[in-house]
Order: structure tokens, then sequence, then C-alpha cells
């Protein structure tokens, strides 16, 4: 299949979207998503040897989920995406023959990430939810030492999160406290992750009270997080690991905190994570890590903003500029730029630094 029959099988399904969305009042059903592009120069050895590479991705994003929730709800999260240059290199370069035969078009491989798929009930006494969902065990935004089944991606200029497939239980006690009890499904044996959190609001804060066992690696995890507002927003967690027994151990803690000034305008975030894991534990973080990021606001249409992650331990960094224009009511342009150090694990060969443009139309 070529490019041309390519696009216009973008196309076809934004037309099928948008005919969905018509009748979606009549279904029930709440319908909306976007398509966009992603075009990038990815700049390699710039002190030795500079080069440029190009490197791209059309994304179709599908959201969808029931209009009436009052008893139950259902949800979908569909992103399906073709990948051009050195990114599509990066997955030939990765999988097998045999299985890129099934999605790729002409030298670009084709994608497709299922995001969310779930449903839920809502009886008297518990809420039930079982698929693929996003949960957020704990309080940080980039680093929680507490979110088993909910891992942040870094490379998202967005720090999007990934789903986990669970069955959940959530038993109230009260308006702002409850139970939660959620078991993942194993998966080829891989590793899988059963929980439970109490949680609470208490003169203002919102506190939990965690367990989680990791079954493969049998790793028992308890800890605390909390969340509220002292004139500025602070939230942290703290985390004991038990690896195979009591003696084998380590701990965990993030502190974080996030401010606004000139009425909103100016948002300023921060965290830190320390992490006293073995080195026989595998993890993207050190000793020492932090996050720092800086949204303004300029008016309706244009906001720019900064933020760095950063392994002091390890000496890795990733930090990005960004700049967002609403060109129209429903497309919006966004120009940024990355720049990366040392090993960060990723599909893509990442470069020192990376310019790139995304075009978004939502429907």
């Amino acid at each position: 299949m070529n490019r041309d029959k390519l696009a216009t099988l973008f196309l076809l399904l934004v037309s099928a979207c948008a005919a969905a969305q018509e009748q979606s009042a009549q279904l029930g059903l709440e319908f909306h998503g976007s398509i966009y592009s992603d075009l990038s120069l990815y700049h390699y050895d710039i002190m030795d040897g500079d080069s440029l590479v190009f490197g791209g991705r059309n994304t179709l994003a599908l959201n969808v989920k029931n209009t009436n929730r009052e008893h139950g709800k259902l949800e979908a999260s569909l992103d399906i995406v073709a990948l051009y240059g050195a990114q599509a290199d990066g997955v030939f370069g990765l999988v097998p023959d045999a299985a890129l035969s099934l999605v790729a078009l002409e030298g670009a491989p084709v994608l497709l990430d299922l995001r969310k798929l779930y449903y839920a009930i809502y009886l008297p006494f518990v809420d039930l939810s079982v698929g693929r969902q996003i949960i957020n065990f704990g309080k940080g935004f980039v680093f929680s030492p507490l979110d088993a089944f909910s891992q942040v991606d870094i490379i998202d200029i967005a720090f999007r999160r990934r789903g986990s497939d669970v069955v959940a239980a959530r038993f109230p006690l009260g308006t702002l406290a409850g139970v939660d009890l959620i078991a993942e499904f194993p998966v080829a044996g891989g590793e899988h992750v059963s929980a439970g959190k109490l949680f609470a609001n208490i003169f203002g804060f919102d506190w939990s009270a965690l367990g989680i066992y990791s079954h493969r690696c049998d790793e028992l995890t308890v800890g605390m997080a909390f969340k509220g507002d002292v004139e500025i927003g602070v939230y942290g967690e703290a985390a004991e690991h038990f690896l195979e027994g009591i003696d084998n151990r380590y701990f965990e803690m993030m502190l974080g905190a996030d401010y606004s000034l000139a009425e909103g305008d100016l948002v300023m975030q921060a965290e830190y994570l320390h992490s006293g894991k073995d080195d026989s534990v595998r993890s993207m973080w050190g000793k020492h890590n932090a996050f720092v990021s800086l949204t303004y606001r300029i008016n309706d249409i244009m906001r720019v903003s900064g933020s760095a992650i950063n392994n002091f331990t390890d000496e890795t960094t990733i930090a990005t500029l960004q700049y967002f224009y609403n060109i129209l009511q429903n497309v919006d342009a966004v120009v940024y730029v990355r720049g990366y150090r040392g090993g960060i694990d990723s599909l893509l060969a990442l470069p020192d630094v990376e310019y790139s443009l995304r075009v978004e139309v939502k429907f």
C-alpha cells in the first residue's frame, strides 16, 4: 500500500469517526478524538559527526464512553499510529519481519495502542470495574514509588500514562473515604500485581495507605501517600520494598509541590525522588532524581512551557521546551525542542536534540 492509499485510509477512518459521532447521541455514547502529526528532525553527535535524521508519526486517537453513567460506565481509547523515517526504522530493527508483514504499509509500520478498554458497574456497596484502565495509585505526576499499575511514558511530551488489565473493586466508607482492591490479570507469564488501598480525607489532606504484591518476583511493597494545600500544593509518597523476605528490602520516597501565580497564568511544579534500590533491581531511576516544569499562559490561544527530568546518579536528562498555539477552534500546533543525555530506554535510538512540530485536529 503506497502513501496515497495510506492517506486515504486515514481520511476514511476520520470520516467514519465523524459519522459515528453524529449517531452517538442516539446510541447513548460520547465519541471524540483527534488526528495529529509529529514531524521531527533528530540531531545526533552535535560535537562529533553532526547528522540530522527525519522521523515522524501520524496518530489517530479515538475515545468513546457511555453518556448515562449513573449505574455503570464503559470506556475505550485506541491510538492508531503510522511511523516514518527514523521511528519506522526503530520498529523494523526490533520486530520480526513476519510480524511486520501484518502491519507494514510500504515501509510505514502501523501500530495499534489500546490505551483503555473497560467497563464499571456501580452497586450500592461496591464499584466494580474490569478491563484495561489507567489507575493512579500514587500522587506523583512523574515520580511515584506506589504506582504499580500505571507508569508514565517519559518520552511522550504530555507524559501520558499506560493502562493495565485489571479487575478492581472500590468499597466506599463515606463521601471521601474507602477501600480499593485491585488485581492485575497475568498475561504470557509476565509480572502481575495485586494491591489494596485505604484512603480518606483528613483535615483537608488526601491520605492513603497501600499494600502491593508483585507475584513473579515475590516483592511486597507497603507505603503511604498524601496530597493537600498549604498556600502551595504539596504531595508525597513513601514506600518500603521487601524482596523475597523481610531482610532484603529498600526504601523510596517522593516529595512534590506545585504553585500558581499571576491569577493562574504561571504554574510551577517540582518533584524529587529518592530511591535506595539495590543494583539488582531494574529501574530507570537512580538514587537521586528530580523533575521541574514551568508553564506560562500568554493569552487564551498561546502558552509556553519547559520541563526537565534528571537522574543524577546515572547522569541522564530529558529537557523540553514547548510553544503551544491554538490556530483555530479545533486545530492546535505545538513546536517543541527536546534534549537527551545519557542512556534512556526507548524504541528509538535517542538523539542529542530533537526539533519537532505537532499539528492536531480535534473532533
